[in-house]
């Protein structure tokens, strides 16, 4: 494997596109210090930025990307790996250095091998998920990959691709370097489907940076459902997206805004804890114990100091205040994933452009079907158009008459029939208006951007309006009767 990467880089088939020369004045970009996680998501063709070993999740964030002949500079006590493939493009590949604990004395010898063997069952399953990633690109597709530990390559001097990253491992960290051939981001870029004319070969960086566009372009589900997690209780496995993970996706201006202008000031004290923590029930020889299920990826380096001073200081993120079990700690992340969707689609909270993507497409896909199942049901139970019928006649008109188009049209949505009942009530004015509603809710329900709650409300409102008017006849008959008897009675 010695100078495989500068081989692949320097190596031409007979069915690899020709290299786009560099446009006129370009200069290739060296280094680039990531502060847009999302912008960088083509770097999980180099090392994957989301896989398990085994039912332990992994979650990676790079930090910068270096290219050129100065961008190889291994860490000193690390472990290396190898992978490398054989595609129709041609051939690549690329080297991992996972550094485990610095070693300070002959004493931390056991220490150091014990590090080697967790970073090799790491690289293994990196390996598997990369290898995974690659056949599902019709352009890529390898016919043959191999990986596996390998001494540390020299590649001094030489044109590679480097990527700083950070990955967690149930909320602990550490940094890692990989490195690949100056020409595979391009390879990438171009199997995935970018415009050729402008992937320069000899400006990896920006040839990673299409390629993420590229990605992000297109649907973000297929970027954040793989950073979902299993979380196991008992016989179940229950999925979903803690809204901690959602914050390693965020660019750094989004991540402060969600954290200081929606977590510390909307979720405030314990229910703050209960976002990132939940207890669990364990069964021991003793007998049963409960236990304290921490974060899988909580990055405390970047978000604990986005926190006010008092967050932290009152220990609100404390195990203490942890969700009572899983069905908690999932049921208040997504109200919260709902409640952020809220915000960012009312304005209260300005993401950028890819952030209020990345929020909407977490809703519509995670939040919104489970929100919108509960309005099928009502559809197809008739409800609330059945008790309306019950109530007489000129209470539901009342009802009717005084209850605008919104409301009308959630209630009769999805029942020609409902709709038929109230219009021989309706002015030709209000009918054209509950229509107009009901398209506009129509298209709403369509686009994921409905706010359910609200129509759910809207649907029963009228129900409650009539029961209303039902319960103020009903308080006049009685009071008419008391003014008869006292009447009657001489008083």
């Amino acid at each position: 494997m010695k100078d495989f990467i500068a081989r692949v880089g320097k190596r031409r088939t007979a069915d690899t596109e020709p290299e786009v020369p560099l446009l006129e004045n370009h200069v290739p970009q060296t280094l680039m210090e990531i502060t847009e996680p999302m912008g960088s998501v083509a770097a999980d063709f180099i090392f994957p930025l989301a896989f398990s070993i085994g039912e332990i999740p992994v979650r990676v964030r790079p930090l910068r990307l270096m290219a050129g002949l100065t961008a190889f500079d291994p860490i000193q006590n690390g472990p290396w790996f190898f992978w490398k493939m054989e595609t129709a493009a041609g051939k690549a590949g690329g080297y991992w250095q996972l550094p485990g604990p610095a070693i300070a004395s002959g004493s931390d010898a056991v220490s150091s091998q014990a590090w080697v063997k967790t970073a090799t069952t790491l690289a293994s399953a990196a390996a598997t998920s990369l290898k995974t990633m690659l056949a599902a690109i019709p352009g890529i597709a390898p016919t043959a990959f191999s990986a596996g530990p390998c001494v540390a390559p020299q590649l001094d001097a030489k044109p590679v691709m480097r990527v700083d990253f950070r990955y967690l491992v149930k909320s602990a960290y550490r940094e890692g370097r990989a490195y690949t051939s100056q020409s595979y981001p391009a390879m990438v870029a171009k199997a995935l489907g970018c415009d050729p004319s402008v992937v320069l070969v000899e400006d990896p960086i920006d040839a990673l940076s299409l390629a993420s566009r590229f990605i992000l372009d297109g649907s973000l589900a297929g970027i954040w459902t793989k950073r979902c997690f299993k979380y196991r209780e008992a016989d179940r496995i229950l999925t979903t997206l803690p809204i901690y993970e959602l914050c390693n996706m965020l660019c750094d201006n989004d991540l402060r805004l969600v954290v200081q202008n929606y977590l510390s000031v909307k979720i405030r004290g314990p229910r703050l804890g209960a976002l990132f923590t939940y207890k669990h029930r364990v069964k021991t020889d003793a007998g049963e114990r409960e236990q304290i299920v921490h974060p899988h990826s909580y990055d405390h380096e970047r978000l604990n100091p986005l926190f006010p001073e008092s967050v932290l200081s009152d220990g609100w993120l404390d195990p203490v205040h942890a969700a009572s079990n899983l069905d908690d700690f999932i049921t208040r992340n997504e109200a919260a994933l709902d409640d952020l969707f809220k915000s960012v689609t009312r304005d209260t909270l300005s993401l950028s452009g890819d952030g209020a993507r990345l929020v909407r497409s977490i809703y519509v896909t995670l939040i919104y079907p489970g929100k919108r199942s509960r309005l099928d049901a009502m559809i197809r139970e008739g409800y609330p158009m059945q008790e309306l019928r019950t109530v007489p006649e000129r209470i539901a008109r009342r009802a009717v008459d005084t209850s605008g188009a919104r409301i009308l049209a959630a209630m009769v949505y999805g029942s020609q029939e409902a709709l038929a009942y109230i219009s021989r009530w309706c002015s030709r004015r209000k009918q054209e208006a509950i229509n107009e509603e009901t398209r506009r809710l129509e298209v709403l329900l369509k686009d994921g951007l409905a706010d359910i709650d609200a129509v759910l409300a809207d649907r029963t409102a009228i129900l409650d309006k009539a029961q209303s008017l039902l319960e103020a006849d009903r308080l006049e008959i009685e009071s008419s009767r008391k003014r008869s008897a006292h009447v009657t009675d001489g008083g």
